[in-house]
Parts: C-alpha cells; sequence; structure tokens
C-alpha cells in the first residue's frame, strides 16, 4: 500500500535536514524478504537500506514526483563530494543481485506476481548444473507458492521451462515444481483433475479436465494461509489463470498443439465468459475494449486456420459425397437390372421346374404300368414254366417205372424222355427271344 509520509533530507556535509512533505512512500522486499522502502521519485537520488527511512537530496526534494507537494524548508545546495557520494548510491542501489540458484530465480518469478519471466543465458549456465532442490528449499518454495492467491505464477514458470534445451535437468525440476503446486491447490483437488495432471491412463481427455476446471466453484479457502478469495472478480482470475496454466502443462505433457489448445480454450472458459454479452452495445465494448492483441490475433488466426482447413475437409467430404451418389446412383440400376434378371431366370427355372416335374409324373405313371405289364409277364412265364416242369417230371417218372418193370420197357422211356428234351427246348428258345 502506498502511504505518504515527510521523510528528511540531510546534508551529509553540513548535517542540515529538509522535510520532503507527501512524497509517496512504498515498501518493497528484496531477495531475502528484507524490507526496503522506496519513495516514488523516479529522479531522486535515494539511499536504501532495511527498515530505514529513505535520505533524499535536496535537489530531489525540490523536483519531487509530478503531483507531490514541494519541500517546505529550503536547503544549501551540497558540496562536490555529496554529489558523488549520492552517485554511487544510486548505482549500487541500481545493481540488482543475481540470481544464482534455482529457489532465487522461483522467488524472482513469484516477485514478479505474473508478469512475464524471462530466464537469461548466463543465469541458466549459472543454475543449469545443480538445479535440484533439497526438501527444506522445496517446502520454503511451496510456502510461497500458497501464497500466490491468483495462482498467476506456475504458468510463466511452465513457459520459460519449455524454451530450456540445454540444460533438462533445470526443466525437470522447474516443470515438477509446477506439477506439485497445482497438486497442492485446491482447484486441483478432484481426482480427475489429478489423474490429468499426472498424466494417467484413466484421465479425461484435455476438454473434459480444462471444462471440469473452468466449472469449478468458489473454495472456502486457498492453501494454509487461510486467505479466501472473497471477491467474484479474483475468483474468475483465479480459475482463468488455473485453466491457462493446465494448457500449458498438456502442451508439455500431451503434445496438444496451439490449434487444438485455442478450440478446447474457446469452448470450454471463452465462449463461457462472452455467453452473458447479449446486448450489441456490450458486444462492441468488449470487441474494442481488447488491450492484448497479440493473444487475440493469435487465437482469431487459430480459428481461422481451422476454419479453412474445416471448409477444405468440408468440400473434399462433398466432392467424395458427390462421387459416392454417382456411385449409388449405378450401382441401384445395376441392381435394378440384376433384379430384372433374377426375376427372369426364377421364372425360366419355374417353368423348368413345372416340365420336369410333368415328366417326372409322366414317368411315374409309365412306370407304374410297365411295372405291372412286367409282374404281369413273370406271372405268365413263372406258371408256364411251372406247368411245363410239372408235366416234364411226370414223364421222365412214367419211363423211370417202364424202365423198373420185367423185362424193362426201354422204348417208353425213350419216348419219354425224347418229349421232355422237346419241350426243355421250346421253352428255351421262348425265354431266349422273350417271350
Amino acid at each position: 500500500m502506498t502511504k505518504e509520509k515527510n521523510n528528511p533530507a540531510i546534508n551529509r556535509e553540513t548535517g542540515e535536514a529538509n522535510v520532503a512533505a507527501h512524497l509517496p512512500i512504498k515498501p518493497m522486499l528484496d531477495e531475502n524478504d528484507n524490507l526496503h522502502v522506496h519513495a516514488h521519485d523516479s529522479d531522486s537520488s535515494l539511499a536504501t537500506s532495511t527498515m530505514t527511512p529513505t535520505v533524499l537530496a535536496p535537489d530531489a526534494v525540490t523536483r519531487g514526483m509530478m503531483g507531490a507537494a514541494s519541500a517546505s524548508v529550503a536547503a544549501e545546495p551540497l558540496g562536490v563530494n555529496a554529489r558523488a557520494t549520492d552517485k554511487t548510491t544510486a548505482k549500487s542501489r541500481k545493481k540488482k543481485t543475481e540470481i544464482e540458484t534455482l529457489e532465487q530465480f522461483i522467488l524472482h518469478a513469484y516477485s514478479s506476481k505474473g508478469r512475464k519471466v524471462v530466464l537469461s543465458g548466463a543465469v541458466e549456465k549459472r543454475i543449469g548444473h545443480q538445479p535440484t532442490l533439497d526438501a527444506e528449499t522445496f517446502e520454503r518454495l511451496m510456502t510461497k507458492s500458497r501464497g500466490d492467491l491468483l495462482f498467476a505464477v506456475p504458468r510463466q514458470l511452465l513457459l520459460v521451462a519449455r524454451d530450456l534445451q540445454t540444460y533438462p535437468a533445470l526443466r525437470g525440476a522447474i516443470r515438477e515444481f509446477v506439477k506439485m503446486a497445482m497438486l497442492a491447490h485446491p482447484l486441483f483437488a478432484k481426482p480427475p483433475i489429478v489423474a490429468a495432471i499426472n498424466n494417467l491412463p484413466e484421465a479425461p481427455s484435455m476438454i473434459d479436465a480444462l471444462s471440469a476446471l473452468a466449472r469449478s466453484e468458489l473454495p472456502m479457502e486457498l492453501g494454509s494461509t487461510g486467505k479466501p478469495v472473497t471477491k467474484a472478480a479474483q475468483f474468475v482470475e483465479l480459475r482463468t489463470n488455473a485453466v491457462y496454466c493446465l494448457a500449458v502443462w498438456f502442451h508439455d505433457t500431451r503434445g496438444a498443439s496451439i490449434g487444438e489448445l485455442s478450440d478446447v480454450l474457446y469452448r470450454t472458459l471463452w465462449s463461457q465468459a462472452s455467453a452473458n454479452l447479449r446486448k450489441e452495445s456490450d458486444k462492441l465494448r468488449a470487441l474494442t475494449e481488447l488491450r492484448d492483441l497479440a493473444s487475440a490475433g493469435l487465437a482469431c488466426s487459430e480459428f481461422q486456420t481451422a476454419a479453412t482447413v474445416r471448409i477444405r475437409q468440408l468440400d473434399a467430404a462433398l466432392q467424395d459425397a458427390s462421387q459416392a451418389k454417382a456411385e449409388v446412383s449405378a450401382l441401384r440400376e445395376e441392381i435394378e437390372q440384376l433384379h430384372k434378371t433374377h426375376n427372369l431366370l426364377v421364372a425360366q427355372l419355374e417353368n423348368q421346374v413345372q416340365a420336369l416335374n410333368a415328366l417326372a409324373d409322366k414317368n411315374r405313371t409309365e412306370s407304374q404300368h410297365q411295372l405291372i405289364h412286367l409282374r404281369d409277364d413273370l406271372e405268365q412265364q413263372r406258371t408256364r414254366i411251372l406247368r411245363r416242369l410239372k408235366a416234364d417230371v411226370g414223364l421222365i417218372e412214367e419211363g423211370l417205372t417202364a424202365l423198373r418193370r420185367e423185362p424193362p420197357k426201354i422204348h417208353v422211356m425213350d419216348d419219354h424222355a425224347e418229349r421232355v428234351a422237346d419241350a426243355l427246348r421250346h421253352e428255351i428258345k421262348k425265354l431266349e427271344s422273350g417271350g
């Protein structure tokens, strides 16, 4: 918070003091969380120290900030040595503490409060050789992350990490810290979102995970700090930062393209934000209040590219559909022709079947008649042959009887045998002729 304070401007050579009234004072923290107080005067040379008032030069008092009150007591000019001392002090104040460890870099990112963080090549080289964080340091950083109520820093860390190619261990350490920061935050506590962060096999799709996160309700508390987000606007910003962070995480872990992320973010976040714009004037105001032109241009470019691709796909699909329609028409005609041919063949087969059935009936009738005649002929032959055999047997028996008489009558036997032989020859001829 900015507050006004009367600061004494002390001449280091003469010991005289002037009072600079109503100069705004802003407390700031350095990398070691030491409190420094700075006057908001870009032109003044201020000497800073931990928990001590700022010493102002007389010329800084007379200049002051725009809108600040000038000093009420005039001061005598300082000597040459005093001016040289003030310049040296200003240079030492402007000199930044160099980042030597990964912990210092992450603390620097949190001090930026969500603004863009850049990791220079020199700093990357210094911290890239030993990027590991021990348990105590990791816990301190996690405590620091719990103070980020709007969750604005982790996404910036991910964006820095994804550009690190020389030191993969450093990239992995930053990503692991961001992962633990997400898992420790109440908004990411739902099991499906935890599974999505860990990229488990049962994890939901990107759109399902981001949609669940975008529909999250206002938690009672955030982290162990016990500081609630009470304003709706703050929670909207918190939820938006969380969705964006998870989207960047998906880009790294699932290889999601910019086009895919644009589509998913529109369906889960952006479209919901614009759904309440009913009036034309509200839409026009929102459209003309865009300030992040690069983001808007990128999103529109991705949508235009996606639309162009879909139009091409639609044109190709229409061509394929037209070709398929022509093929279907040709196939339909072929099917109709085949149907006609089939009907004709069926009719022919039915006629043939009927003819064959009639012929079979005729053959069956003729066979039955022929069988009857054959049976009759067979019966006649059997009767005739039986009668012939009986007669012949009688003649042979009479001949044998004549032979047994005393004296034997041989001529009777010869006569009877001759008659039997003639009868048998006659029957054989009839059988051979088919009679």
